[in-house]
């Protein structure tokens, strides 16, 4: 199990992280303002902030975030990376993307 979750899995310890996965707009909303600046701080560039601030709107699709803000796929998939390194952002698979719960 540790390995799994050394590799990226998620562990799943009641309803609501199912929930969560299935429905990233759940926790969209119960993120404060307050709580999102916090968030923002971590990300250090205006295009890892945009990104960010797409996903926590609720978009999950990579490319339209990235043809939204103009970024190529390249562009895209490294700042998309350093969020995730930075525990701001998590994969779904397949270019899909969540706020970190």
């Amino acid at each position: 199990c540790n390995r799994l979750i050394k590799q990226g899995a998620i562990p799943y310890t009641e309803p609501d992280d199912l929930l969560d996965l299935l429905f990233p707009e759940r926790i969209v909303k119960r993120h404060s303002k307050k709580l999102l600046n916090k968030l923002l701080l971590k990300a250090e560039t205006e295009v890892e902030r945009a990104i960010f601030r797409e996903i926590f709107d609720g978009a999950q699709d990579g490319n339209e975030i990235s043809k939204k803000l103009g970024l190529s796929a390249s562009e895209f998939a490294q700042v998309v990376t350093m969020l995730e390194i930075k525990g701001l952002v998590v994969s779904l698979g397949m270019n899909k993307w969540m706020v970190r719960g």
